[in-house]
């Protein structure tokens, strides 16, 4: 899965093992706060997914900045559907297509394309 593979590209960039046989020890904290920061904008989608506000990410944030300063962290963010919008600080949320008609977060199968992400990143940060 892309997700996962961004994932763990992400965590070796910072010095950290993201798999399940080697996740013995904590995640870098500067790791683990980008990951549960972006966990919190997954579950506020999930929250509210007919509010347009919580469809995008605005990288001028300061945990949005912590987060994109992470090298592989542009790539988890496509992996999970987000595209930085030309010329702008934000990153618009929209569910990768499968073939089927465009999805959106208020849709099931949007709201089920973020339920996975959110629990792929719990499990990265989770301990074996």
């Amino acid at each position: 899965q892309e997700l996962r593979r961004a994932l763990e590209q992400l965590c070796a960039g910072c010095g950290w093992a993201a798999g399940a046989a080697s996740r013995s020890a904590a995640p870098p904290a500067e790791l683990a706060h980008a990951l549960q920061s972006l966990g919190v904008v997954l579950n506020s989608q999930l929250r509210h997914p007919n509010e347009e506000r919580y469809q995008r990410i605005n990288a001028a944030n300061a945990a949005m900045r912590r987060l994109l300063a992470l090298a592989g962290a542009r790539d988890v963010l496509r992996a999970i559907g987000f595209e930085q919008t030309d010329g702008s600080a934000h990153w618009l949320w929209k569910a990768p297509d499968d073939g089927a008609k465009s999805q959106s977060a208020d849709t099931d199968a949007g709201c089920a394309w973020l339920r996975r992400a959110r629990d792929v990143l719990q499990e990265t940060l989770t301990p074996a």
